[in-house]
């Protein structure tokens, strides 16, 4: 899917099906807007992290590579060990009860462990989880607009059947006729080629 298409699918889901306000949809409009012309000038791939980009990153956001290196380090590696099974979820992702995506965003603690922050909010006798402090925000100014399932919220309350990863795919409409790999790997996994690969991607590699 372009870049574009993609956008308007967005930000169509969270004007009609999710409800979200005015204000908060044009907020969402301008802010990928601003990005895709970003993605447009420097030609990304949707996802990548090529070394001109991971520079850039860590131009822009000193602690970049410190928080996410490491992540996309185990992608690279595995990806160009040709091991793509081992860069798949082995289970289901804790989703935002605001913006859906998987919270994963780790922070430093004082004592200099990294850890994944449960950001709460006990609303109507249900406790909802955030990735942000800004999403728990949105979350309260809007929430009886925002005040949705996630698709695992789904899952575990046995809306979608079969209770698999099958399951959810058919859900989402990601039927085998529309599935694919990643388009872009080969595009930015390249420029790491023949750098020593550690864990998962090593075991194949040997």
């Amino acid at each position: 899917m372009e870049l574009s298409a993609a956008i308007s699918s967005f930000l169509t889901h969270v004007r009609v099906e999710k409800g979200l306000s005015p204000n908060t949809v044009t907020a969402y409009r301008q802010d990928l807007a601003k990005f895709a012309l970003f993605a447009q000038k420097r030609k990304l791939a949707l996802a990548a992290v090529s070394k001109d980009e991971r520079a850039w990153l860590v131009e822009k956001y000193p602690n970049w590579e410190q928080v996410y290196g490491d992540k996309w380090d185990v992608i690279i590696d595995n990806v160009n060990s040709n091991n793509m099974e081992a860069t798949l979820p082995e289970t289901l992702p804790w989703l935002c009860s605001t913006c859906h995506l998987p919270a994963c965003n780790a922070t430093q603690s004082r004592d200099g462990t990294w850890r994944v922050r449960d950001v709460q909010l006990t609303y109507d006798g249900r406790i909802y989880h955030f990735c942000t402090n800004g999403c728990r925000q949105i979350f309260w100014k809007d929430r009886d607009n925002v005040n949705h399932e996630t698709l695992i919220d789904r899952f575990l309350a046995g809306q979608i059947q079969p209770m698999d990863v099958g399951g959810i795919l058919g859900y989402m409409g990601l039927t085998p006729d529309v599935m694919g790999d990643d388009p872009d790997y080969e595009a930015w996994t390249k420029d790491y080629a023949g750098r020593p690969a550690e864990g998962l991607a090593a075991a194949v590699q040997q």
